[in-house]
């Protein structure tokens, strides 16, 4: 390809964001016949992970019995009944389900920063937007063509380094380290990831062989976010650098300088006023280079913005309850996939499924009656998934 016509294509950017409204997760306790050697606990291991295709928060046999931890979306109990009943040795399957809400993640500050970053530069720049990213999106955006030089990827990261996306219907789809290398890989030249514990998300791509992973990965290390102002900081000094031929080592200086040099930063991890204090930021962020990127072909132009469209969160059943407060479209709803009708006793009891009533403090169109009964999995509300 000759150099002029390197010259016409344009810096082609992919912003990423996750907003899952809650997590839900399947716990499996199952009870083995006496005297297992182990060959039960993985035989069912595998047909969870290889064969099914689940997402696996954790597991491990203790004696007779095995724990398994399976984040949504998964079948129903039913068929991982008749799945898991197969297995020789399996006597018993005890099922039952937890629901967490998920901080909100407000990325329009971080976006808009690369967004400013790039106007009035003059340089031919293609910025697409994909909110409320499912793994399967974000990998067609990946495989499309003519594909994406930056993929910047917003979301919550949790201490065991999996990534919080979403599954469609407002629930958190997670996905480990190994689904993100293969997701990713060497797709795009520059990879930047907004979440916390990066440094764990990101082991499989790390560890991948050249070719098989971005030339250039800019990630957080630790638990605590970033104060939106050090990102903005950053991201004005990393993303024009970039598209004005600076190597990308170089480009990540400008951006840390830019954070370490602001004094209203200081040493504060989140900029809410909760008592949460972490190294400066500017120590936090991290870069990773296995080969120096170079934009020097991008030609004179415009920036060009457009939304790609998104299947909208189905999970929207508001109703008014004293136990979740998720602060989105209504002050509180119920976390559930959708409103089912009540059930016998006993299916609450073999599904883990409890009744509850819900109390509506105001009458609104449209609004459950303050006497509906309602279904829902089991929910500790105070437990949350800070990042």
């Amino acid at each position: 390809m000759t150099q002029t016509a390197q010259a016409v294509k344009p810096l082609r950017v992919l912003l990423a964001c996750a907003r899952p409204l809650a997590s839900k997760t399947l716990k499996l306790q199952i009870q083995f016949e006496p005297g297992q050697d182990g060959s039960a606990f993985e035989t069912v291991d595998s047909l969870l992970r290889n064969d099914l295709k689940l997402t696996i928060l954790g597991s491990g046999p203790n004696g007779n019995e095995a724990a398994f931890r399976i984040s949504a979306p998964f079948p129903t109990l039913d068929y991982l009944r008749s799945k898991i009943g197969t297995v020789d040795g399996v006597l018993q399957i005890t099922p039952t389900t937890d629901s967490n809400n998920v901080d909100v993640i407000r990325s329009e500050d971080e976006f808009g920063a690369v967004l400013n970053a790039f106007k009035g530069m003059g340089k031919s720049v293609q910025v697409s937007e994909l909110d409320h990213v499912q793994p399967q999106q974000l990998r067609d955006q990946l495989d499309s063509m003519p594909g994406y030089d930056i993929l910047y990827l917003v979301c919550h990261g949790t201490g065991k380094g999996l990534l919080l996306l979403e599954e469609g219907q407002g629930w958190t789809r997670y996905m480990g380290s190994r689904e993100l290398a293969e997701l990713v890989g060497g797709k795009v030249k520059v990879l930047v990831l907004g979440a916390c514990h990066g440094e764990l998300s990101l082991e499989g791509l790390l560890a991948a062989e050249e070719g098989d992973k971005p030339k250039h990965i800019i990630f957080t290390q630790g638990e605590h976010p970033i104060p939106v102002r050090a990102v903005q900081l950053f991201n004005e000094g990393f993303f024009p650098s970039l598209a004005n031929g600076v190597d990308g080592k170089t480009a990540f200086n400008r951006g840390v300088d830019r954070v370490r040099l602001d004094d209203r930063v200081g040493e504060i991890a989140s900029p809410d006023g909760m008592e949460d204090f972490a190294p400066s930021p500017y120590k936090r962020l991290q870069s990773f280079a296995s080969e120096t990127v170079v934009f020097d072909a991008i030609q004179q132009g415009e920036l060009d913005v457009k939304a790609l469209s998104a299947p909208p969160v189905s999970h929207r059943k508001i109703i008014r309850s004293d136990e979740l407060m998720l602060g989105r479209e209504a002050e509180i709803v119920i976390v559930g996939e959708q409103l089912l009708p009540p059930k016998a006793a006993s299916d609450s009891q073999r599904t883990g499924y409890s009744t509850y009533t819900a109390r509506a403090a105001s009458a609104k169109p449209g609004w459950p009656s303050p006497s509906a009964t309602c279904w829902r999995t089991s929910v500790n509300s105070r437990r949350h998934l800070r990042n």
